[in-house]
């Protein structure tokens, strides 16, 4: 994650100035990579960050996915062309939330291109072509049977094509039956076991001792901060005491 050059370095906070936005966001994907969960959810993750940086933090989490064989969901406002072909799926929603298209990132352009009847202009981004489909601007793109502009379908229209087409029935059906048999067998789904009463993995007071130790061991790892804290605090104390001296 390009984080090397600044491992001696706090990440500080809205008082204590510490490494750049963009690390920041690196230093929260590799917290999320040392978790054993199988499935991450990552929100908008590219805000405020170049296109270099998306690319490196996809990168790693793509190599992360195919290593640990897990899942990453990651939501992207307008990627550049770079970082969109590393994902394996796409998914795109419509107005209202519609499913227009769920699929191959390979399969994504032949789809609208060939199914909807869109095209995509070679001066146009494909993530830039797929936000626009789904809104408004949808008849810049839209051309009929006979290549002349035309009505667009709406993203309910969209969708139910996309219910009734090949893709769907032929890559995501069987993968959601296959998804569901695994589900469904405690042999490859560790929570079958646990009874549902029981919302985590650990006791309350476990959690606890944890996190306590966690927050100790994060204030003794910087002894001149903690120093000017505890004088602060001090210093803060006495003159709020002076108030009501008598």
């Amino acid at each position: 994650l390009g984080l090397t050059h600044c491992k001696d370095t706090i990440v500080g906070d809205g008082t204590i100035r510490g490494v750049s936005g963009g690390e920041k966001k690196r230093v929260t994907t590799a917290e999320l990579l040392v978790t054993p969960a199988m499935v991450l959810a990552l929100d908008e993750i590219s805000t405020g960050l170049d296109a270099a940086a998306t690319f490196d933090i996809i990168r790693a989490l793509k190599n992360a996915c195919n290593t640990l064989k897990s899942t990453v969901v990651v939501s992207l406002l307008q990627p550049p062309p770079d970082v969109l072909k590393l994902f394996d799926d796409l998914v795109v929603l419509g107005q209202g939330g519609n499913l227009v298209y769920h699929g191959p990132t390979s399969e994504a352009e032949r789809y609208f291109t060939q199914e909807l009847g869109f095209q995509c202009p070679s001066h146009i981004d494909f993530g830039d072509f797929l936000v626009d489909v789904c809104t408004d601007d949808a008849s810049l793109y839209f051309r009929d049977e006979a290549g002349r502009p035309g009505k667009p379908p709406s993203s309910i229209e969209m969708a139910e094509r996309y219910k009734r087409s090949a893709m769907f029935n032929n890559y995501i059906r069987p993968r959601f039956a296959q998804a569901h048999a695994a589900g469904a067998d405690p042999s490859t789904n560790r929570i079958l076991g646990e009874p549902y009463n029981k919302p985590f993995g650990a006791a309350t007071f476990t959690l606890f001792v944890l996190c306590f130790k966690r927050h100790i061991r994060g204030l003794l790892k910087d002894p001149i901060i903690l120093r000017q804290r505890v004088g602060q605090s001090t210093i803060q104390s006495i003159m709020l005491g002076t108030i009501f001296w008598k």
